[in-house]
């Protein structure tokens, strides 16, 4: 009886080695996949955002919505 019971716990500590073990694995897996869609999400964003306006030429004329030229 006491050989059994000692085989028992021998048999739970392993499970429970192996519970930890499979826990740091889903840890580790779930850190690098929100970091892959971290990382695809500033890709995303950098894509889809607007290129800078240029600065406006002295040069050319300047006209407000209507079309009528500021310059006199």
């Amino acid at each position: 009886m006491a050989s059994e019971l000692n085989m028992y716990q021998a048999q739970v500590n392993e499970y429970k080695y192996e519970i930890e073990r499979l826990v740091r694995e889903l840890n580790e897996m779930k850190r690098k996949y929100f970091e892959g869609k971290r990382r695809e999400q500033m890709e995303r964003e950098r894509s889809l955002k607007p290129p800078a306006p240029s600065p406006p030429n002295p040069n050319q004329p300047r006209f407000t919505g209507g079309g009528f030229s500021l310059s006199q």
